[in-house]
């Protein structure tokens, strides 16, 4: 039996579950915020380049954006509770499987670096005077030293027969690789490596005299279930992926929070519905596509110095979550929801539209608040107070009369 292909086979199975919703994640409004964060980024990133200032912290700034990346070392197995017997008497040969995704790993982490490191390099050569792009090349191959390095440390560690002796040592790494980084920008590459020299002699010196297993199963195993739960629930918080509630990860950690504020609504008949459907809109895509569009709108009121352009986003994402929330309005009441419903149409239509209608109005007023905040002004408050009787006479008379029609 080949090992590699049994990898293969069960990577593709997994990205076969993912692969498919992530275009519904990036249209939910993900990649426009992610665009419209970008574009404000750079913004000020060439507002920053074109005036430094002498004591901009360069050492520390570069820590703290390269650390993430030095220290992740996500080794994905795809291993599972019953390969403790399965792949057990294929042993010998279970460290090509390994190697296979520690490659994979080191190659994801390399490339990953090189974005934080080409923003921070013109403000490392402005600041240091330095000409030429060799120690651009020189730093960056550290980096992906260091990557290795971390990674190779990683795997040994997840070795360990004691899980508080793994702790420890992953404690260790984590303060070496700082060290080395601060070293590497305050003091040099040289003076960073013979300090992550004599850091990795202690590390491996410690290893020397810890127990440890060849392979420890039950411990990668369990690392392979994490990180199958943060894939899934990454892609739950922008599109609903009906078939991962067999993995019981359907709950976004957001929505599952708020979801509890339903139990604050009285115990009455006619609150059944509202219940129901502030579950679903908590629990579903809508309210994430929302939370983004008011992220994105929080950004650009900072980002822009214009009055009326801030009066004109606040309108646009105004409407787009009207729009949404007509839609999420329009989906609870469809066919395949009757068979919940009383003989009287009307009751769980009415609690959808109240249930959207509320939505509405926090969005309007946390919107309208980050607005005034960033420049309080008459034509914003007009904004504000229009959009509240807008959504009042919408949701709470227009709407219901539309859904009642299209039931009857």
């Amino acid at each position: 039996m080949n090992v590699i292909d049994i990898r293969k086979k069960r990577a593709r199975r997994f990205w076969g579950k993912i692969v498919p919703f992530v275009p519904y994640a990036l249209g939910s409004g993900l990649l426009l915020f992610i665009g419209g964060a970008f574009i404000i980024f750079l913004l000020y990133y060439n507002r920053l380049l074109d005036n430094i200032p002498t004591d901009f912290p360069l050492t520390w700034v570069s820590v703290a954006v390269l650390l993430p990346f030095v220290l992740t070392s996500a080794i994905w197995t795809y291993l599972k509770p019953a390969d403790v017997v399965f792949l057990l008497p294929f042993e010998g040969q279970i460290r090509a499987y390994f190697r296979t995704g520690i490659v994979r790993t080191q190659l994801v982490k390399m490339i990953a670096i090189c974005v934080p490191w080409f923003f921070l390099w013109p403000l490392y050569r402005e600041l240091r005077q330095i000409e030429g792009t060799t120690a651009f090349w020189v730093i960056l191959g550290s980096l992906w030293a260091m990557q290795a390095v971390c990674t190779l440390w990683h795997w040994m560690e997840m070795q360990l027969a004691e899980k508080k002796m793994s702790i420890l040592f992953l404690q260790f790494r984590r303060i070496t690789a700082f060290l080395v980084l601060y070293a590497f920008f305050k003091h040099g590459v040289v003076t960073g490596w013979i300090m992550g020299a004599a850091l990795s002699v202690l590390f491996l010196g410690g290893m020397r005299y810890v127990p440890h297993h060849q392979i420890h199963w039950e411990r990668w195993i369990e690392k392979e279930q994490i990180y199958r739960s943060r894939a899934f629930r990454w892609l739950n918080l922008f599109v609903d992926v009906p078939y991962l509630l067999e993995d019981k990860l359907q709950v976004s950690y957001i929505g599952g929070k708020l979801s509890g504020l339903t139990r604050w609504l009285p115990f009455r008949r006619e609150s059944l519905f509202l219940y129901f459907y502030m579950k679903k809109l908590l629990k579903g895509e809508s309210f994430g596509i929302l939370v983004r569009q008011w992220l994105l709108l929080c950004l650009l009121v900072i980002a822009l110095d214009y009055s009326l352009l801030r009066v004109g986003l606040f309108a646009a994402l105004i409407y787009i979550g009207s729009v949404q929330l007509s839609a999420f309005v329009s989906q609870m009441t469809e066919r395949r929801y009757w068979s919940l419903y009383t003989l009287d149409r009307s009751e769980p239509i009415k609690a959808a539209c109240t249930v959207a209608a509320w939505a509405h109005l926090i969005l309007i007023g946390l919107s309208s608040a980050v607005c005034l905040v960033a420049e309080p002004s008459i034509w914003m408050a007009a904004a504000a107070a229009g959009s509240v009787l807008c959504s009042y006479l919408y949701f709470r008379a227009a709407l219901p009369r539309k859904m009642m029609k299209r039931s009857a």
